[in-house]
């Protein structure tokens, strides 16, 4: 059985439906909506709407600049690996239960 409190906070997780482009979470502005189903019981868990031809092309040349950076800067990978660390650690709990109902499984095989 599902912990309310739990699910409340996993919520916050499902509402990351978007596309990241540019550093920035958008909406998709394609034609197709995409529904993230349960495995184990064929709840949705969320929807999330596909992003247009134009924002997968503007994502790639987007992530082409990041990745010349991301190449020339140890600081800020040090930086964005340490922060991911801390953000897994404090959301760990969260981040688990998602897996497992993600996955359809029991949080403890997560």
């Amino acid at each position: 059985m599902e912990n309310t409190l739990q699910k409340g906070k996993v919520e916050k997780f499902l509402q990351l439906n978007k596309s990241y482009i540019n550093g920035q979470w958008v909406d998709g502005d394609g034609n197709e909506t995409v529904t993230i189903l349960n495995p184990y019981n064929n709840k949705t868990l969320t929807e999330v709407q596909i992003a247009s031809k134009q924002q997968v092309e503007e994502a790639y040349i987007y992530a082409q600049d990041a990745h010349l950076e991301w190449g020339e800067n140890a600081a800020l990978r040090k930086d964005v690996f340490q922060k991911a660390a801390k953000f897994f650690e404090n959301n760990k709990e969260e981040i688990l239960h998602l897996l497992a109902i993600e996955t359809g499984s029991a949080p403890f095989k997560a």
